[in-house]
């Protein structure tokens, strides 16, 4: 009963992590993608900011406030208008399970921009 009971509090976790929660990303991209990370919530709002260049795959980066963190990141660019990235994200000292997203640009004065991707993580037990 007990082990039933600690179940269900980590289940009820796990969903008001994800449905309380908004994420998105999107991309600006003349030469080099830059993808920008959002998190908010009732608490407040997170992001980070990250480059191809800034990071080799594999490593970790955090918000500021170190609430939110981003690992095995994985970016697949041909070109601008279509960029795949792989990876795993870390809120409330849970890591998600890969997440994959693919951004499309579309020109605009400021290079290519993508549109927001929104996505509800799912989180590791």
């Amino acid at each position: 009963m007990k082990s039933f009971a600690l179940f269900v509090l980590a289940a009820l976790t796990i969903l008001s992590i994800v449905c309380a929660d908004t994420w998105s990303l999107d991309m600006q991209c003349l030469v080099e993608a830059q993808i920008i990370l959002r998190h908010s919530n009732e608490l407040g709002s997170q992001s980070i900011v990250w480059s191809q260049g800034q990071l080799d795959n594999g490593n970790e980066l955090c918000s500021s406030d170190q609430v939110i963190c981003v690992k095995d990141i994985i970016v697949k660019k041909e070109n601008c208008q279509e960029v795949t990235i792989d990876f795993k994200v870390q809120y409330a000292s849970k890591w998600s399970n890969n997440i994959t997203a693919v951004l499309h640009g579309i020109w605009s004065s400021a290079g290519y921009l993508s549109r927001v991707y929104k996505f509800a993580p799912v989180f590791e037990p």
